[in-house]
């Protein structure tokens, strides 16, 4: 059986959430080892808006409007004033939209409102949030730079809204929930230490573990297999290994705040093991 403590400050290569470490010895894993991780410890801090959601696309009448946030974390009264602000000053060519819109979290219900104002010259004058299927189908070159097949939409973090016309001709998109906690579950990869028996959310056999994240910014998130589980283990010769803290996309996580990944990995050759 080998124990190898893994610590991303270690790494000869890469960042906290996606890096190699050199072995000081050939790790030779033979066919049917298995492989357990235990003892993650990984820092919760994460920004709710980065290079990889920062974008708001809405229609504004016949015009589809970009929005675009600054990066960092926000708490629900933050991102509301946030949204307020950007979608206000989003141009589109010269032109700016037509409507007022202003965005308030309700902190009773923990809902937030958007609230629409159509302008004086067109009372049905209609507006919505772009899902990311309609960002696909805008033009190619509606905003130009960005990629509109994978649009780095915010869409995911606000989720699901109800749309309504109040008697004041007014449209009111209202969502329910939204979480400032970017991620509510992580998975621990490799591309050396494949695994069948485990297929992560893209079917992919590269997951180690899942760690779902109940901890807030600022904490430690601590996670470990379930005590009787091991992996099956591809077999393996090798001078490094490589790991990445990735989201459900296989995107890894941004740590550039701070903090580092720590782990032990457990291997068991049985008795093929020296």
């Amino acid at each position: 059986m080998r124990l190898i403590y893994v610590d991303s400050r270690n790494r000869v290569s890469g960042t906290a959430s996606n890096f190699s470490i050199q072995l000081n010895e050939t790790l030779s894993v033979p066919q049917g080892s298995k492989l357990r991780v235990d003892q993650i410890r990984i820092p919760i801090a994460f920004q709710l808006i980065n290079e990889s959601n920062r974008y708001l696309f809405f229609q504004d009448g016949n015009q589809t409007f970009l929005a675009t946030l600054e990066i960092g974390g926000y708490s629900s009264p933050e991102l509301a004033a946030t949204l307020q602000y950007c979608m206000g000053v989003a141009q589109r060519g010269a032109h700016g939209p037509t409507g007022s819109i202003t965005v308030q979290y309700q902190s009773v219900s923990s809902s937030t409102q958007f609230l629409y104002t159509p302008p004086a010259s067109n009372h049905g004058q209609q507006f919505f949030i772009l899902s990311n299927e309609q960002i696909a189908q805008l033009p190619f070159a509606t905003f130009p730079g960005i990629n509109l097949k994978a649009p780095q939409s915010i869409n995911d973090v606000l989720g699901g809204y109800a749309t309504s016309v109040l008697s004041s001709g007014q449209t009111q998109l209202m969502f329910p929930f939204i979480s400032t906690q970017p991620y509510d579950s992580l998975y621990l990869t490799s591309t050396r230490l494949s695994t069948s028996a485990v297929r992560g959310p893209r079917g992919n056999n590269n997951v180690l573990a899942m760690i779902i994240v109940t901890e807030s910014f600022g904490n430690v998130q601590e996670n470990a297999m379930p005590f009787d589980v091991w992996l099956d283990c591809s077999s393996l010769t090798t001078l490094s290994l490589d790991f990445q803290l990735v989201d459900r996309f296989g995107v890894p996580v941004d740590l550039t705040l701070g903090g580092e990944i720590l782990f032990l990995l457990t291997i068991d050759e049985g008795s093929s093991g020296a």
